[in-house]
């Protein structure tokens, strides 16, 4: 009995330590997931073709480690510490990760350097170095699952489907501890590298806990690695088929049946990754566009995920239970996933309510967002979840080759992923839109649970399975194939009925509300305690955003577009990006004048400008007033917002399109700067709002730097920001990465926004006569100039070239240069590895905070210096 009792003992902490190390590996790969992704980004662009392209040879190189793995299954070493070997050499990769990404980005900069690629052709390129980037730590990623379940669950072919649930389950489990941990503390308090580093410590120390503390085996011996490393280049894929052949011998299986549940898995990986896809675009436009959003998606179905293999374990060894009930699972995910993403698009209603009522903090915001969304999304998520470790357990199901057939099962999923996210991104979002993207995942898990209910219900099949199963010759088959009758049909009415009334009652999402901006607390609620009364119904009544109707909106594969128009006025209109206006024809068409024209106080003379970011177009516009102008280039990332700006901006920006000076390009314009062959007198940056994921890459000082060596010698750098929902420490840190790597930068203030002008020379930016320094610019650009930078309005030609309208200019707007920058020596420069703009705004962005630093810099010191130098 005590024997007895010890054996139970050790198996459970044999058992224990293995999920244990699955976990830290779940939590490591995660925080992979979300560091290595931010990395590559950089490198090649935030644009959706590059996100999707990573994401895609992420995801080859499990599928392709997954297959691989059923190789590792036949090895003489146990597969535990081939797993074990996995995990050391994938935290080994990490150590050396950015030294690799630099050599790649070296190599990968040439051909985009040097040929003139289309979409395509640099997605293919993008591709092939995403996969030189990251393919062995992936390949062995995907190694683990079916490693993992060979060794668990090697005694009988039955524990692995009985048993699988639980092991995804873990896995899952670690995915989302790994991805809170990543998306709101690691990469928001240590940086890329560091936290890169945290993953690489979790997996050395679940090779040495699998070391230290397993018991179930001895560590192979150096002999014995050798012949295992053997068996692994010397096994053929003739003794593969003939061993498969044998093993599988006295196995059957019906073959409409078997393709249904390959198709199921490839199913199940195809709306998995469309689900992300379209739920990432509503959580930006419901809780904001921020970097937070794809961690917050992703812990909600991951969420799912757990949840889901806890319930299947349950079940696990109910067979027959099983198998009716997969039938009716991709409906019934259909179902609830129609119904909670529909509902998920009331719940802008939900944050207006929290900022107005509740005056919400940071913190307070990001769990009441999350646990939104598992209130209103976890039942999808969850039943989704469900289909893969189900229908594999099905398959699996007394299978002889079990494990091979799981690992061969994983990997078809991975790629079921990878084509979801080929099928959502390059196809149905730029030219259906995310509506056509929900009502696709809605029929193709419909029509699945129909094709499953026809075969699997249908009497003819039934009995030709026995016949199978019997080993019956293919002549009495084929016979009794033409004898039997098919009547599937009940089940295939049932589930249509149950379906249509669901597509009736929520018929199309409220872009209304989609695109209110209801997560920006920037607006004013006139009376707190009639809303408080109200509820939440007359909502509408509040605010500044009913006043306009959406004219036009475009799903870009990039951002949901829309283009408002006032009632009271039709000559007003605005722009969004996913709900948060970024431009209009009113109190935005002065800041896109000054970033046009500020630099001609300094520059007039410049010759090849570069902008990035179009908006309505009128900072475009302004570059045309240069006098010397030969060529004005614009790199703009939204295809949509170029269309748009053409159609309903052409009076503000006057039809620049036409101009013969002008070239567009549909680019992200940190990569375009980057492999750039041309150099500029004049770059022009003027992004979103900082707290957008991806747009802080245009603020750090890697950016700064590769604008440096775009510059001629004297070329200049006129960065817009701004200064409304942002803290000032946030403001410096952009600041610090400015002047850290232009030795001339002068900071100038007007209203909220900041421009930010640097000079490549040193000492460049030196106010002189404005008479002496605009000799080249016409009368009436001068006269615009200076009216556009003072509040009072100037006419007279004296007053426009005196002193007095030049002091004037600096006692407004000038407030800080490199000198008093660099007095901040303990705040952080914004970075790509320590990238504190993008985490920190999107803390502060709802908040009705502003930086004011005219009073932080204490600018009136500064004024004098130049004033004086203005008169010498």
């Amino acid at each position: 009995m005590f024997k007895k009792l010890n054996l139970n003992f050790k198996m459970d902490q044999k058992n224990f330590i293995v999920y244990f190390c699955f976990y830290l590996s779940g939590i490591s790969a995660l925080i992979y997931e979300i560091a290595w992704p931010n990395r590559i980004q950089l490198m090649m662009g935030y644009t959706i073709y590059a996100i999707t392209t990573i994401l895609c040879a992420y995801l080859v190189g499990i599928a392709l480690g997954s297959l691989f793995a059923d190789r590792l299954q036949k090895n003489p070493v146990s597969p535990f510490w081939w797993y074990v070997i996995a995990e050391l050499f994938v935290g080994l990769y990490g150590i050396f990760f950015r030294e690799w990404c630099d050599l790649i980005e070296n190599i990968y900069s040439w051909p985009l350097s040097m040929l003139n690629l289309n979409i395509t052709e640099l997605s293919i390129i993008q591709f092939i170095f995403c996969s030189i980037i990251i393919i062995f730590p992936t390949f062995l990623m995907g190694t683990t699952l079916p490693l993992l379940a060979k060794y668990l669950y090697q005694q009988s072919n039955n524990q692995l489907p009985i048993k699988l649930p639980t092991l995804y389950g873990v896995n899952a489990l670690g995915g989302l501890t790994g991805i809170l941990l990543a998306g709101f503390f690691l990469m928001p308090t240590l940086g890329h590298h560091r936290t890169i580093m945290t993953a690489v410590w979790l997996n050395f120390a679940l090779v040495a806990i699998a070391i230290i503390f397993f018991t179930g085996e001895k560590f192979p011996s150096l002999k014995e690695w050798k012949v295992g490393f053997k068996a692994i280049f010397t096994s053929t894929k003739k003794q593969d088929k003939e061993n498969e052949k044998n093993a599988i011998s006295n196995y059957k299986l019906n073959k409409k049946s078997s393709l249904s549940y390959l198709w199921l898995l490839l199913v199940s990986g195809m709306v998995s990754l469309m689900v992300q896809i379209l739920w990432n675009r509503l959580t930006a436009m419901v809780f904001g566009p921020s970097v937070y959003v794809f961690a917050l998606v992703t812990a909600t179905i991951l969420s799912g995920i757990v949840l889901a293999s806890f319930i299947l374990q349950r079940f696990s060894s109910n067979i027959s239970f099983n198998k009716k009930f997969l039938i009716f699972l991709p409906a019934l995910a259909g179902i609830c996933f129609w119904i909670g993403t529909n509902l998920f698009t009331k719940c802008p209603y939900w944050v207006f309510y929290w900022h107005q009522i509740w005056k919400v903090d940071h913190s307070t915001y990001m769990l009441l967002s999350l646990a939104t969304m598992l209130l209103v999304l976890l039942p999808a998520s969850t039943l989704i979840g469900m289909l893969f470790p189900l229908t594999i357990s099905v398959f699996t199901w007394d299978h002889p080759r079990a494990h091979s057939t799981l690992a061969k099962g994983y990997s078809l999923n991975i790629f079921g992923l990878v084509a979801g996210a080929i099928l959502a991104s390059f196809i149905i979002m730029p030219l259906s839109g995310i509506e056509f993207i929900t009502k696709t995942i809605f029929y193709l898990l419909i029509a699945t649970s129909i094709m499953l209910a026809w075969i699997h219900y249908n009497p003819k099949n039934e009995k030709i399975n026995q016949l199978v199963r019997d080993d019956q010759s293919d002549q009495i088959v084929q016979s009794e194939h033409k004898k039997l009758t098919s009547h599937p049909f009940t089940i295939t009415i049932a589930i249509l009925i149950i379906t249509l009334p669901i597509l009736a009652i929520f018929e199309s999402f409220n872009w209304y509300i989609l695109t209110a901006g209801l997560f920006y607390n920037r607006r004013t609620v006139k009376d707190e305690k009639q809303l408080k009364e109200d509820g939440l119904l007359n909502v509408s009544n509040y605010g500044n955003w009913p006043i306009n109707f959406i004219l036009d909106k475009k799903d870009d594969p990039y951002a949901t577009i829309s283009i408002h128009e006032y009632i009271e006025d039709k000559n007003t209109r605005l722009f969004k990006i996913n709900g948060k206006v970024d431009g209009n024809s009113t109190g935005d068409e002065h800041t896109c004048k000054l970033v046009g024209m500020l630099p001609m106080l300094f520059k007039p003379d410049a010759k090849n400008i570069l902008i990035i970011g179009l908006g309505t177009g009128i900072s475009f516009q302004k570059t045309l007033d240069y006098p010397l102008l030969t060529k004005s280039t614009l790199v703009e990332l939204s295809p949509s917002m170029i269309n748009f700006s053409k159609k309903y901006f052409n009076h503000l920006n006057k039809d620049v399109w036409d101009n013969p000076k002008t070239q567009i390009i549909n680019r992200d314009g940190r990569e375009y700067l980057k492999h750039s062959k041309e150099n500029y007198d004049l770059i022009l940056s003027e992004p979103s709002n900082p707290w957008l994921d991806g747009v802080s890459s245009l603020f750090t000082q890697e950016f700064f730097k590769l604008a440096f060596n775009r510059l001629n010698e004297d070329g200049m750098l006129l960065n817009w920001f701004h200064g409304y929902g942002l803290d000032c420490i946030t403001v410096i840190s952009v600041l610090k990465a400015m002047s850290s790597v232009f030795p001339s930068v002068l900071v100038f203030k007007k209203d909220g926004d900041y421009y930010l002008l640097a000079q490549k020379k040193a000492d460049g930016l030196n106010l002189k006569s404005f008479d002496r320094q605009q000799t080249q610019l016409p009368l009436n650009i001068k006269k615009e100039l200076i009216n556009s930078l003072l509040s009072e309005s100037v006419s007279n030609e004296s007053d426009i070239n005196s002193y007095s309208t030049m002091e004037n200019v600096i006692n407004q707007l000038l407030i800080a240069d490199n000198s008093m920058i660099e007095r901040y020596v303990n705040l952080p420069a914004n970075n790509d590895d320590n990238q504190y703009l993008q985490y920190h705004s999107a803390v502060t962005f709802f908040q009705n905070i502003s930086c004011d630093l005219t009073t932080q810099m204490n600018a009136s010191e500064l004024k004098r210096k130049y004033l004086s130098n203005l008169h010498d």
